[in-house]
């Protein structure tokens, strides 16, 4: 799998992913959690005692969406014609590269979140799906509306 380094700040360097599903592309990325959690911030204080160990530089955020998003600068809109995507394949996808994120830069735990209440019950699935295959634990429901998710790697 190819790997994008850039940098989103002095010295924070986040990773993007490229993948094709059924000629569909998309971007999965990986933000250092310390980018959108300043040290002393009630979210990165919340993250910290939710998942029982301090944010730290080996915390990711994880987020995907279409290419053609991206490349527009809007975020999660299905494209308007030929959409067939099979919602596990998806999944498996986007597990695959977390698990090859992981191994590359030995990230102890992802943060995620549903960009849409729509996709609580999906995101429920996937974690239900994959996080044991991947030797995570999945703590969900995270924030004032429960659409926070985070994977802690476990040992």
């Amino acid at each position: 799998m190819q790997v994008q380094e850039f940098e989103v700040a002095n010295d924070v360097v986040a990773h993007i992913y490229s993948v094709e599903i059924t000629g569909v592309e998309y971007k999965v990325f990986f933000v250092p959690t310390t980018f959108h959690y300043v040290e002393g911030s009630e979210e990165r204080d919340f993250y910290a005692e939710e998942l029982g160990f301090p944010v730290a530089d080996n915390c990711y955020e994880v987020k995907f969406d279409l290419e053609s998003n991206v490349e527009q600068n809007i975020q999660f809109e299905p494209p308007s014609v030929g959409w067939n995507i099979n919602m596990y394949e998806l999944g498996s996808v986007v597990s695959a590269v977390i698990d090859d994120h992981c191994n590359r830069f030995s990230a102890k735990a992802y943060t995620a979140m549903a960009a849409d209440p729509r996709l609580v019950k999906y995101y429920k699935r996937l974690a239900k799906w994959h996080a044991p295959r991947l030797k995570f634990k999945c703590v969900q429901n995270l924030g004032k509306e429960g659409l926070h998710y985070a994977f802690i790697k476990e040992n």
